[in-house]
This record gives structure tokens, C-alpha cells and sequence, in this order.
């Protein structure tokens, strides 16, 4: 099942007794990712890199200072005896492993002409030989989740990455395999991230048309890690309309005017205003200047709000209203109308959530 990021999450438990395992560990993206997980309880963490550990001592330190086990496992993804030692070394402090990021890459673009095989092979390395040893050491592990990091250039392509087109595509590949077995995969064909990453070490975040910071990376990937897709678009974004939402953010100054507003109005008043609030919104995050009218009762889909203008307007709400309005709230009120019907009600019950809305 390929989609598009929907945003909806099912129910993912990150347990304190159980290991997660994160290839390219020491990256910037392994390491947003590590985070996150302490967040959510982890009981220990296996970062395994190709890097001199001491690169990262301090954001190690850091994660285990606040009660997480981690190991930081040198090795190569690409030898099945590194990866072992891995599993291995959670094992012995007791550990099962649970969950799997498989965040490894290696970019080395150059146009076809330029290329030769030891540049393609550095590339398809970590993402082909790496991700097929990790599939066969694992196939056994009771994952509940496998999360490869894959590109949408594997989908979309891009000059000068035929091989890391290519390497990706594996991975789009194994995590439909994998999931024809019953086993878990998912394989999320990323934008580009903002200050992390290959990406941004090379310099091409304003060559591409769409892309993540890393809050907003994070919150995808929390959201996807549970989600039963197989493989999952991120940053479909049309031309110019992600910078429409990006120069739309609220200010601080901002936080919390709108609920402030809504609540000094008549109850009779509310929903109107709030409304025609949401609707300029979503005005904004299209680059609609013409304002042409828009459907309360339509779903945000069909009016052009895709997955990541999504995030967006959850992000601006949230100032808006002054307390964090997450992305599945959007999807659980898909519609202006139902939205305002949801804010409302937090409004004027604020210690009543509607059951399942992550605030």
C-alpha cells in the first residue's frame, strides 16, 4: 500500500523494556530519532555508525542522562557480524529488540557520464547490502515496527542520484516484501530535512521544492512509525505553497489572540468568526490571494491541503489557539466546520477532549 503521509497515527507503545536499534545512529537524523524515542520511554538504545563515537559523546551523554541505556555500537550495516554484535550487546543488559530505524546513506552524486562503479557502490552500499544483512539478521525479531529511511528521489528521481535513486528503491521494494510476509516494514520516501542530514551538509535544501524541518520531520515520523502503510510519501507540497505556509507562522506575539478573541464573542457569534478565521488560514497555507470562497463543510483534502501544509496548519493553530492542536486532530475534523466544532468544544469544556484528539 503506498500513500501519501496521512497523518493518522495508530497506537505505537515505545516500552522501557525493550532495545530499538538505529542504523546511522550517529547522523543527525539517527540522533533526532534517538531523541524521540527517550521521549517516549525507551529502555535502551542501540546507535550503531560508521563514526568515531566520540563525534557525538556530548548528544550520548545527554540522551542517557536521562535514564535510557544506550550503546554505541561501531560497525558497518553492511556486515551481517557487526549487526549481530549489535542485537547482541542490548541482549546482554537485557533487552529485547522491539524496533528497528534503518537510517544509513551515503550520497555521492555526480551525472552518469562522471560516475564509475566504487562511487555507485559507496552509495547502494549501506542501502542495498545494508538493509538486505539487516532484513536477514532480524526476519526472527519480534519488530514492532522496522522503519527504513528511504528518498522521494526513488520515486520522483533527481539529477545526478541515479544510484541513490536506485539504493532507495530497494528499500521501497524489501518493505513490501517484508509486509507480504507479515512482518513489520515501512519504508518512508523523506523530502529533504532542514540543519540535519545529508541534505543539509550539501547544500541542496534550496534546490527542492519541498522539505522538513526537524520538528516537523519528527512529528511525521512519529505519526507514520504506527501507521499501517507500507510506504508513505513525505513533502508532497506544490510549488510554492509550502512557502506560503512557512511565511504564514504565527508569531509569538500571536500565541493564543485567536482563542482570546473567539472566547470574548457571543456564543452565538463563535462558530462564524471562528470559521472565517480557519478559512483565511487555509487561504494562506494554499497562496490563495484571491480569497475565493471556500466550502466549510468540504474536507481539507479535496480543497488542496495535503500532508504537509497539514502539519502546517496544525502548527498555526495551535499559536492561534494557544495549545498544541497535533496533525491527527486535523484528520479526525477533516473539515472547517468540524474543526471549529472541535475548538469550540475545548473552549468551553477545556477539561473535556474529545476522545482520541492528541492536544
Amino acid at each position: 500500500m503506498f500513500q501519501l503521509w496521512n497523518g493518522i497515527p495508530d497506537k505505537l507503545v515505545v516500552s522501557a523494556d525493550k532495545a530499538y536499534l538505529i542504523t546511522g545512529g550517529l547522523g543527525g537524523l539517527g540522533l533526532k530519532v534517538a531523541e524521540w524515542l527517550v521521549d517516549q520511554g525507551a529502555g535502551c538504545l542501540v546507535l550503531m555508525s560508521r563514526r568515531d563515537p566520540e563525534e557525538a559523546t556530548a548528544q550520548v551523554v545527554a540522551l542517557a542522562s536521562r535514564g535510557t541505556r544506550v550503546v554505541v555500537v561501531r560497525g558497518d550495516v553492511s556486515e551481517t557480524v557487526d549487526i549481530a554484535n549489535a542485537v547482541e550487546r542490548a541482549s546482554a543488559l537485557g533487552f529485547a529488540l522491539a524496533g528497528v530505524v534503518h537510517a544509513a546513506g551515503v550520497l555521492d552524486d555526480g551525472l552518469l557520464h562522471t560516475q564509475n562503479w566504487k562511487r555507485f557502490e559507496q552509495v547502494l552500499a549501506p542501502k542495498i547490502a545494508g538493509t538486505a544483512s539487516l532484513e536477514r539478521a532480524l526476519r526472527r525479531e519480534d519488530l514492532h515496527f522496522f522503519a527504513m529511511f528511504s528518498s522521494r528521489t526513488s520515486l520522483y528521481g533527481r539529477a545526478g542520484q541515479s544510484g541513490y535513486a536506485a539504493a532507495n528503491g530497494y528499500l521501497d521494494g524489501l518493505a513490501h516484501w517484508r509486509r507480504q510476509q507479515g512482518l513489520a516494514a515501512v519504508a518512508i520516501n523523506w523530502c529533504a530535512w532542514t540543519e540535519v542530514g545529508m541534505a543539509a551538509r550539501t547544500n541542496i535544501i534550496g534546490s527542492t521544492s519541498s522539505h522538513v524541518t526537524p520538528e516537523q520531520g519528527i512529528e511525521i515520523f512519529a505519526d507514520i512509525v504506527g501507521n499501517a502503510a507500507i510506504q508513505v510519501d513525505v513533502g508532497a507540497s506544490k510549488p510554492g505553497q509550502q512557502a506560503a505556509a512557512t511565511r504564514s507562522a504565527a508569531s509569538p506575539k500571536r500565541k493564543g489572540r485567536l482563542r482570546a478573541e473567539i472566547g470574548a464573542l457571543a456564543a452565538s457569534n463563535r462558530k462564524r468568526q471562528l470559521v472565517h478565521s480557519l478559512t483565511a488560514r487555509v487561504h494562506e497555507i494554499l497562496g490563495d490571494s484571491s480569497r475565493t470562497e471556500v466550502d466549510a463543510e468540504a474536507a481539507l483534502s479535496e480543497l488542496g491541503i495535503d500532508s504537509l501544509m497539514a502539519l502546517h496548519f496544525s502548527n498555526q493553530i495551535s499559536s492561534d489557539w494557544g495549545s498544541r492542536i497535533s496533525a491527527s486532530v486535523i484528520h479526525q475534523f477533516p473539515t472547517i466546520s468540524l474543526l471549529a466544532d472541535y475548538l469550540l468544544e475545548q473552549l468551553e469544556h477545556p477539561s473535556q477532549l474529545v476522545a482520541g484528539a492528541a492536544v
